[in-house]
């Protein structure tokens, strides 16, 4: 197709993911229709209402929690680790574990460095009340839920850690079946089936990878941030729900990896919880030893396309990971900026995308295409690909490095026919105030835009740039040893030709360099 149909059929995507006409009687701002131009896309309080944003349908939540009240779970029996099997990496000599064996671990701790095992020891399951159980469900003659859950965990607040690990989820579909997962959410319920918002639980980082990718590929994935403002759909937010007709490819076996926060004050009333995670497919490609053709996502199910991530994971040089993947620090106490440039390496239009970060500490971020740092004029103004730090006139004069890196960006993007298509800038309109909480200034940063349609192409650059700086004094003072750990990911989905990974970019599968 031209750019221009597929453009038009981008913009499509994005209304049919953004508009919710069923449910906008009640609601303060209706999205019926795309933006006559997707440049007027909105960042104001009621971004979460246009259709420049996705999944923010309340229904999603009301329907998910019937399926789990109506539950018959299913008590899985967990043994020492299958000796021979391969736990986390393909191995030509070694078949992949079956169930939930090998390196099974449950942990639980006042602070992350503190976390002892709370269920399990080494690879044997040795009881004491955690669990996981199973649940099925069948939505329509072509689609089937399956739910599975671990706990249930009792926490009283406090900021404390709750981690699980999970190499393999004993699922009923055999070893080596791929799941198109039309609809999924990662995160914590009530015993009875209530969706657990933030707060009093924060998502950490809740990550559902294919046994062969890394523990944080983040093929399906949830964090803190997904969650909308209360009056956008609150914790339905997390229920992910992708287009019609599109889907993300997982095989079995999924492996699991969770942290959970419970950011009420310490020594709260007890709060039961269970970690869950609810996939909801349309249909399962029986395993095969031979690799599908391209097209096998389309003719396995009618029409369907299947996205793959391309993740962005934006990191100053040189690149140090202090802890998590993707990850990198910087000082809590004064404004930080940088730079990435790169290059797509595929064709296909942007399908939907969200932005995750740490509000508490990057004031702004923001993604440019056919542009470079020179013709933006970022070099001009000091910034590198290095993380440099600034003082306080950064922000304050005129003539500060990052006002006016700001004002060659805003002068410099037309005439170098340069585009911003993704933006994050930390305001007030994105926060939710909860006092008497662990979090800082008890303000809770919620799901911001992600980008506007737009047509990847090989070899189209790119220029990321970050300003990073603390919110508030008391973020300024937070972290130990006043270095604050960082996130900047821009996820850009798309259906990606000849490609069925749920995400790509590493191991030999690379979509931008």
């Amino acid at each position: 197709r031209s750019e221009k149909a597929r453009l038009a059929a981008a913009r499509r995507l994005f209304c049919v993911q953004g508009c919710v006409p069923t449910m906008e009687a009640h609601l303060p701002m209706q999205a019926t229709s795309l933006p006559a131009s997707p440049s007027t896309c909105p960042s104001g309080p009621h971004e979460y209402r246009t259709a420049c944003l996705l999944q923010f349908n309340e229904t999603k939540q009301l329907e998910l929690e019937a399926i789990l009240r109506a539950c018959k779970w299913q008590r899985l029996e967990f043994k020492p680790a299958d000796v021979g099997c391969d736990v986390r990496q393909a191995s030509p000599r070694k078949r992949p574990c079956s169930g939930s064996v090998g390196n099974t671990q449950v942990m639980h701790g006042l602070t992350e460095g503190a976390m002892r095992p709370l269920s399990s020891s080494g690879t044997r399951w040795f009881g004491g009340g955690v669990r996981v159980e199973r649940c099925g469900h069948h939505a329509g003659a072509e689609h089937e839920w399956e739910m599975h859950r671990i706990g249930p965990f009792t926490t009283t607040g406090g900021n404390d850690w709750t981690q699980v690990q999970l190499p393999a989820l004993h699922s009923r579909h055999k070893l080596g079946t791929r799941l198109a997962v039309s609809e999924y959410f990662l995160g914590s319920t009530s015993t009875e089936g209530k969706l657990l918002a933030y707060p009093p639980l924060h998502q950490h980082h809740f990550h559902v990878e294919e046994y062969k990718a890394d523990w944080f590929a983040g093929g399906l994935i949830a964090h803190g941030d997904d969650q909308c403002h209360a009056h956008a759909g609150g914790v339905a937010c997390l229920v992910h729900r992708h287009a019609p007709g599109h889907v993300q490819r997982v095989t079995t076996p999924l492996s699991v990896d969770a942290d959970v926060n419970d950011v009420r004050a310490a020594g709260s009333p007890p709060l039961t919880h269970w970690a869950v995670v609810a996939l909801k497919s349309i249909r399962e490609v029986p395993p095969s030893s031979e690799p599908l053709p391209a097209d096998a996502a389309v003719r396995s199910s009618g029409r369907l396309q299947a996205l793959t991530q391309m993740r962005l994971a934006v990191m100053p040089l040189p690149v140090r990971n202090p802890g998590y993947p993707g990850t990198y620090g910087v000082p809590s106490n004064q404004t930080s900026a940088f730079f990435r440039e790169g290059r797509f390496l595929v064709d296909t239009p942007l399908a939907w995308s969200y932005v995750h970060t740490h509000g508490h500490y990057v004031d702004e971020m923001a993604l440019y295409v056919n542009a470079s740092a020179r013709s933006l004029g970022l070099e001009e103004a000091g910034l590198s690909p290095a993380l440099r730090g600034y003082t306080g006139t950064c922000w304050s004069t005129p003539t500060g490095a990052c006002r006016t890196a700001l004002r060659g960006l805003a002068k410099q993007q037309a005439s170098a026919g340069a585009r911003r298509v993704c933006h994050f800038k930390r305001t007030s309109a994105l926060s939710e105030r909860v006092p008497g909480t662990e979090e800082i200034d008890g303000v809770f940063y919620r799901k911001s835009t992600g980008c506007i349609p737009f047509e990847i192409a090989r070899g189209l650059p790119f220029v990321a740039v970050v300003f990073a700086s603390p919110d508030s004094r008391a973020a300024s003072s937070t972290p130990a040893g006043s270095i604050a750990p960082l996130h900047t990911f821009f996820r850009l989905f798309a259906a990606v030709p000849g490609v069925l990974a749920p995400t790509c970019n590493g191991g030999g599968c690379y979509l931008w360099h």
